[in-house]
């Protein structure tokens, strides 16, 4: 369900992409999987380990291109939803109107609190594959135009793409 949410609000994870829809559904299963057994165990959310199918995601994102923005809507329009999903169903479990309220105020705060450590470690994660990423780019783009300077046989469709320049083109600068 949360992952159908998601997918219904947040245009980029919407674009058709199954295997996009495919780690976002690995990735909040991996998340809700965590927040209930944290719960469960009375665990503090400091103590959260970002699951490996969540860090698969932020990477399958920054592959894409698809900003920290939308990452960051996932995991607030998530929060959203599954508060809503929770509450609902401690309403139906808890009759006493005080241990309701001590549940509901203890439970949203260490959903703040995972939201919030989450967050920051995936933040960190998104900067860090997209510098990544950017480095490699940039390695392979230094490598093609030392192998055209050095005169080696390339392939001149293979060379506009890592360059994002058209080889053919009249040069008019070095």
């Amino acid at each position: 369900g949360l992952t159908d949410h998601l997918v219904a609000n947040i245009a980029e994870l919407s674009a058709g992409d199954d295997d996009l829809r495919e780690e976002t559904r690995a990735s909040v299963e991996g998340n809700v999987d965590q927040v209930l057994r944290m719960l469960k165990l009375g665990a503090a959310a400091d103590g959260l380990v970002v699951p490996p199918d969540a860090a698969e995601y932020v990477r399958g994102l920054v592959r894409r291109g698809i900003t920290l923005a939308v990452l960051l809507r996932t995991y607030r329009l998530g929060h959203a939803w599954f508060w809503d999903v929770w509450s609902e169903a401690l309403m139906e479990r808890v009759a006493d109107p005080t241990e309701l309220l001590v549940a509901q105020d203890q439970s949203s705060a260490f959903l703040f609190a995972y939201i919030d450590g989450i967050s920051g470690v995936l933040v960190d994660a998104y900067g860090t594959e997209r510098e990544r990423m950017v480095r490699s780019a940039g390695q392979v783009r230094a490598e093609t135009a030392r192998a055209i300077l050095a005169g080696a046989a390339i392939d001149e469709e293979v060379a506009d793409q890592r360059l994002g320049y058209e080889l053919r083109r009249h040069h008019v600068a070095l």
